[in-house]
């Protein structure tokens, strides 16, 4: 009988949608500071690029705190069917929970956003087929890593947007007070 209740607790937790703290997800940020190493950095920022930023506000003021140590609420969450994270909604695969559960451990980084990570990784196939690394837990640390440091340059690349627009200006009215 205790095993029919089990089971049946089991069932239902996995048929379950758990809803996770939003600021657990990111936007990959490798895509952001592609299109913003495309912008020049005398010109305006398109409309839809300053949104992203916008977006990942709290991520550029926060860059190293929001990559989170593990916890057991995220743990706990991975035994749900699904995860929402604000907007977006993840289906927990076991392999992937696994996966997710040994990087969160190697890393020291939340269990949610390691399966964020090995998710993605597992998603990008060429990387997953082309890569010099060919266990996965090394390609979800190289993605890790590689999220990190597009969002530290991402960082770098809007201060000095924001220098060279500064600059700009600067120079223009004392160009203005001349006249």
């Amino acid at each position: 009988m205790a095993t029919t209740t089990e089971a049946n607790d089991e069932a239902s937790r996995r048929s379950t949608t758990k809803i996770v703290d939003a600021s657990l997800w990111w936007d990959p940020f490798p895509h952001l500071l592609a299109e913003l190493e495309s912008v020049s950095p005398s010109s305006d920022l398109p409309p839809p690029l300053e949104k992203k930023i916008k977006e990942n506000h709290a991520w550029f003021l926060d860059t190293v705190s929001l990559f989170k140590p593990p916890n057991l609420k995220s743990r706990e969450a991975l035994d749900a069917c699904r995860l929402k994270i604000g907007l977006h909604q993840i289906t927990v695969k076991t392999d992937k929970k696994e996966a997710a559960l040994k990087i969160s451990s190697a890393l020291c980084l939340d269990e949610v956003q390691s399966y964020i990570l090995v998710d993605r990784t597992i998603n990008q196939k060429s990387i997953v087929a082309d890569g010099v690394f060919h266990e996965l837990p090394h390609l979800v640390m190289l993605q890790y890593y590689l999220e990190r440091q597009c969002l530290m340059k991402c960082t770098r690349h809007i201060i000095m947007q924001a220098c060279e627009s500064f600059f700009c200006l600067v120079k223009m009215e004392q160009n203005a007070i001349k006249m």
